[in-house]
């Protein structure tokens, strides 16, 4: 249990870097969000998110933008969804899990490629 709280939380806040540093230099920034359940398993890993971002200076529809995207378990839908958040161009994406990962990092996602070593890109599209 502690596990599926502190891991999407730890993850999150690896986010927080990458975002103030391409953000910060636009004035706005926007976070993709992709689950493969519903909301309700990530309600308190989203409070402490969305607190973390206040404390850096991120308030969200003022100069931070969050679109979330949920697959309700339908792990079909994951790849339309990743795509949708790929259109919407945002300055990170967080894929809760690894259906969603993959989701994110497939083929059919054109423009969601990541700039890490292409073996770990490999393992996560398998």
């Amino acid at each position: 249990m502690i596990l599926k709280v502190i891991l999407p939380i730890l993850l999150l806040a690896g986010l927080l870097t990458s975002l103030s540093t391409r953000a910060q230099q636009a004035g706005k920034g926007r976070v993709g969000l992709l689950f493969p359940s519903t909301p309700a398993p990530w309600v308190e890993s989203l409070q402490v998110f969305r607190q973390r971002l206040l404390e850096l200076g991120w308030t969200e529809g003022q100069n931070l933008i969050l679109d979330f995207r949920y697959a309700d378990n339908k792990t079909d839908q994951l790849p339309a969804l990743a795509a949708e958040l790929v259109g919407l161009k945002p300055d990170v994406i967080f894929a809760g899990g690894s259906a969603a990962t993959r989701a994110v990092l497939s083929p059919e996602c054109p423009g969601s490629r990541p700039s890490w070593p292409e073996s770990i890109c490999s393992s996560f599209g398998k």
